[in-house]
């Protein structure tokens, strides 16, 4: 029998006429909608037009080229990563877990993501009894895929072995601590690697909450990524 592996980051919903979510020459098949346009744009509109149309605009604007490149570098490595901007506290398998999520901004696809989280906590020390900031590394249910097409939620179990599993909900909510968030991934644009740094404030939980579902299928069988549902919740029954 063959054997079955994880989702490599496409998400296990499906149609029965679903679309492909890679294109033969690699490039993603996800339809974004609710996207915001910037001058960020600008690069990949330019790695997608012909050769000819894009050799006549280098010598049209060879030097303002030079430039462009030079910010967009800057620019699009950054901004390819949206965070959501808060999250979510809730019961999960047989425990309780933190979770967040990152959703691919932009059309370009994003090679093997890997993620570390750090969480930072203040706590008497029981020798001097004064507040001491310690600082432990989260283990995550999974903390690297091979894609990043659409979106991905960021899971940690408070079970035995996490430093968060002694608090109960209040406590979580008032302790002092933050999460800090180190991604990196290699860039389809720029094949190169990048990376990426984010934190989140535990006053920033919503307990009791679920992510809602961020990405359907159009009647064409296209894969709809809606970037206005980053941040949409649902109250846990």
């Amino acid at each position: 029998m063959a054997k079955k592996v994880k989702d490599p980051g496409f998400g296990y919903q499906s149609l029965k006429n679903a679309k492909r979510l890679i294109n033969d020459d690699g490039t993603s098949n996800v339809i974004h909608v609710n996207s915001t346009k910037n001058w960020s744009d600008l690069y990949s509109h330019l790695i997608e037009i012909s050769w000819r149309r894009f050799f006549f605009f280098v010598i049209l604007v060879y030097t303002i080229i030079n430039i462009l490149f030079a910010v967009i570098y800057n620019i699009i490595g950054i901004e390819q990563i949206t965070p959501s901007t808060g999250n979510v506290f809730r019961d999960f398998k047989e425990h309780r877990a933190i979770m967040f999520r990152l959703m691919n901004s932009r059309k370009n696809m994003m090679i093997e993501p890997h993620i570390t989280v750090t969480l930072s906590v203040s706590e008497i020390d029981e020798k001097t009894k004064d507040y001491k900031r310690n600082f432990y590394q989260l283990s995550l249910e999974r903390d690297k895929i091979m894609y990043l097409p659409t979106m991905w939620t960021v899971v940690h179990e408070l079970n035995e072995k996490s430093p968060l599993a002694k608090y109960s909900n209040k406590e979580l909510q008032k302790l002092d601590a933050e999460m800090y968030i180190l991604l990196e991934y290699h860039d389809q644009a720029f094949s190169q690697k990048l990376f990426k740094i984010y934190s989140y404030k535990f006053d920033q939980l919503k307990v009791d909450m679920k992510f809602d579902s961020s990405f359907s299928f159009n009647e064409e069988g296209f894969t709809i990524l809606d970037h206005h549902k980053l941040n949409e919740l649902t109250v846990m029954n």
